[in-house]
């Protein structure tokens, strides 16, 4: 008859040779061999934060990382294998040409597997309008400056449209410059050189305002926002050249009120202009047609 001490020392044996047994040198199967994946983003070998990379497998769980300062990030204890990598690039920046937005990536055991992506910064355009009298003008040299310097980073001139277009810009501050060519100047208040703000594929476009620079004696009249002639009763000499000009968004006319001294004049948008000489002596009162209920008048008095 056993006894229990020698029952318990019977069994004892048995348990340790079925934990030998599942040991690698035993035939069992032992941990699955697992690899790293490190991705680079970068543009021109700078690395690029914010990246983000999504590792995919089937019958694996997706792996999620973001690139930090160095433009990198790694996955760790990724099954062997070949895995899918997605690429979504961060805010200003594009994927390089020939660079696909979705790899494979062969992962090995123990070792770091090493996939590089290749980003482009996005670039925007500057655009230069120039309108003279209101109408686009053709011919207008126009200039782009690194913001605050004197050197002309590119010129060109404004085409059939009026506009010029500086293109592949990189994001940052500008400074944009129209030249009046003869015959013209700027508008009042108007400014040669204007500061330009471009963000990562923007494309804003600066609009210079422009006349006709007049000889002689001109006196200047507005059409504005708050539907006036300004000044709306003038006296000047036989002679003497007056220039309507629209200071507004809305639509104005000169139209001759009981007389012919001039044909009836549009005021079409903002900066457009009218010019008109007068050299017989005589009162001209005029009005805007559509505001004309609204009081919008004036006179002028030639003596």
């Amino acid at each position: 008859m056993f006894s229990s001490r020698t029952f318990l020392l019977t069994l004892l044996p048995s348990i340790g040779l079925a934990a030998c047994g599942g040991g690698d040198g035993g035939g069992g199967t032992g941990p699955n061999p697992t690899g790293s994946a490190r991705v680079v983003a970068a543009v021109g070998g700078t690395g690029v934060a914010g990246a983000d990379f999504t590792l995919s497998r089937s019958g694996q769980s997706n792996r999620s990382g973001t690139s930090g300062a160095d433009g990198s990030f790694t996955f760790s204890n990724l099954a062997t294998g070949t895995w899918t990598l997605a690429i979504a690039p961060p805010a200003g920046y594009d994927l390089a040409p020939g660079q696909a937005g979705s790899v494979s990536v062969t992962v090995v055991e123990s070792q770091t597997t090493v996939t590089n992506v290749a980003l482009a910064a996005q670039t925007g355009t500057i655009t230069a309008s120039v309108l003279a009298d209101g109408s686009p003008r053709a011919g207008v040299t126009v200039r782009l400056f690194d913001d605050g310097q004197a050197t002309v980073r590119a010129s060109g001139t404004t085409g059939a449209d009026g506009t010029f277009a500086f293109a592949g810009l990189p994001a940052g501050a500008y400074d944009l410059e129209a030249v009046p060519p003869a015959g013209l100047e700027l508008s009042p208040g108007e400014q040669m050189r204007r500061d330009v703000a471009l963000a990562p594929g923007g494309s804003p476009q600066i609009t210079f305002q422009m006349r006709a620079e007049l000889g002689g004696t001109v006196v200047e009249v507005s059409a504005t926002a708050s539907l006036t002639f300004t000044p709306a009763d003038i006296t000047i000499s036989p002679g003497t050249t007056v220039r309507w000009t629209n200071t507004s968004s809305l639509f104005h006319t000169v139209t001759p009120n009981g007389h012919s001294e001039w044909s009836d004049a549009d005021l079409s948008g903002n900066g457009s202009t009218f010019v008109h000489t007068f050299d017989t002596p005589g009162t001209y009162e005029y009005f805007c047609t559509p505001h004309q209920a609204q009081n919008m008048t004036g006179v002028i008095r030639v003596q």
